[in-house]
């Protein structure tokens, strides 16, 4: 843990990343450098916040994905970091995973299970340590909409509304749709509450004229998931 109680700024000018920003603009700053100025826990003292920057990206693997999967209780954990600061961090990280989300070259036209778990894949899910549930929805040519959070829970499952489910899915306009959800423990197999749910949105899709097209279990980001259209499940 970060405990360094120094609070002389020793630092030049030059060196500070406020002035890099101004000479080099953003994307000339290190992840580090970028950290330091969504933190700005100690204004007076810019050589202990970037102890702090180095430090919180080192306890979390030096990734961006690491941070990502920071609570809010695990950043209000550090020496100068309170809720505001938190929520602060966390809300910038979210909108950098939207902007990557919008741009990412994502297949245009859903045609494989490997397609929707590539597109999945990009939410982060593969990497959580508790369950999230995401919706992906398709026009009439299985182009992809959007992809949407449903909900998120524990390590052991996570609550699906098909209410809201199928809301969302009748504001986008969507012909047909893909489940996915993910496992931290890395098992892609799906369980009897996986089987029944499935089950469930195929029956409240038929009636609404909106068809349930997979269920994708992702297991992690290195390929590993399941898919009930290829176990012919759907």
């Amino acid at each position: 843990m970060y405990n360094n109680q120094s609070n002389t700024p020793t630092w030049r000018v030059q060196d500070l990343p406020t002035t890099k920003f101004e000479g080099q603009g953003v994307r000339g700053l290190t992840d580090t450098e970028l950290l330091f100025l969504v933190l700005n826990p100690f204004p007076k003292s810019p050589e202990e916040g970037m102890l702090l920057a180095r430090q919180i990206l080192a306890d979390n693997g030096g990734t961006l994905r690491g941070l990502r999967l920071m609570s809010k209780a695990d950043w209000m954990s550090y020496k100068g970091v309170g809720e505001g600061v938190a929520i602060r961090v966390m809300s910038a990280l979210e909108l950098g995973a939207r902007s990557v989300r919008e741009r990412g070259a994502a297949p245009a036209v859903i045609t494989s299970s490997l397609d929707s778990y590539h597109e999945f894949v990009k939410t982060g899910i593969g990497a959580l340590h508790v369950e999230e549930f995401w919706v992906m929805f398709l026009n009439r040519a299985n182009k992809v909409i959007t992809v949407k959070k449903l909900s998120e829970g524990g390590t052991a499952g996570t609550v699906v509304d098909q209410k809201i489910l199928f809301k969302m899915a009748l504001e986008a306009g969507a012909h047909g749709i893909i489940l996915a959800h993910n496992h931290p423990s890395q098992q892609p197999f799906p369980s009897q509450a996986d089987l029944q749910l499935t089950e469930m949105a195929k029956n409240a899709g038929q009636l609404l004229g909106i068809v349930v097209l997979d269920h994708i279990i992702v297991a992690n980001e290195s390929g590993t998931y399941y898919s009930f259209a290829d176990d012919s499940r759907m």
